[in-house]
């Protein structure tokens, strides 16, 4: 699959260590690549900026909305390789890996901090289809999507997107 954002971008728009194994959480990005993004692009516009982008010849307006996208698939990325990057398959089984130098967190600050990856993602999120609505003359391949469905984290009420929920406190992921 041809993918929108590199490893080096994530590291870069993220607050991923620049360490981080690359080969611990590439399969994330085409998952999230389709999870979050197609979806709210719609399937034309998202094919159009796959094809671009995999021919390094984006569009004046495509090249703006790739630096809205990029931040938001970055945070998506991170949300959905974080069980990965914590615990491994080996051929004993599932383990937690240890080093001299740190310990893993717990199943609270685990959760804390993956439900702020999620809502980081979604503001970017929100942010890229408000710059979208705006300018619907320039991506005439765009169907709409009202914010009010992304989840926003300032937002109220709740929302359901793909395992997760937002409630007037904040998003909650699922387990």
């Amino acid at each position: 699959m041809k993918l929108l954002i590199t490893a080096d971008q994530i590291k870069t728009l993220t607050s991923m260590t620049a360490n981080v194994d690359t080969n611990s959480f590439e399969s994330s990005i085409e998952i999230a690549q389709l999870s979050y993004i197609k979806k709210k692009l719609g399937k034309l516009l998202y094919n159009q900026l796959v094809t671009q982008n995999a021919a390094n010849q984006l569009s004046a307006t495509n090249q703006i909305l790739m630096g809205y996208l990029r931040k938001t698939l970055a945070w998506y990325v991170i949300y959905v390789a974080l069980p990965d990057l914590d615990i491994k398959i080996r051929n004993k089984g599932l383990v937690r890996e240890f080093s001299d130098s740190s310990t893993n967190v717990d199943a609270a600050s685990f959760n804390s901090y993956s439900n702020s990856i999620f809502n980081k993602a979604n503001t970017y999120l929100a942010e890229m289809i408000d710059y979208l609505d705006d300018n619907k003359d320039d991506f005439p391949l765009y169907n709409g999507c009202s914010t009010s469905n992304v989840g926003n984290a300032s937002g109220s009420g709740t929302f359901v997107i793909s395992g997760s929920r937002q409630t007037a406190n904040g998003w909650i992921r699922r387990a």
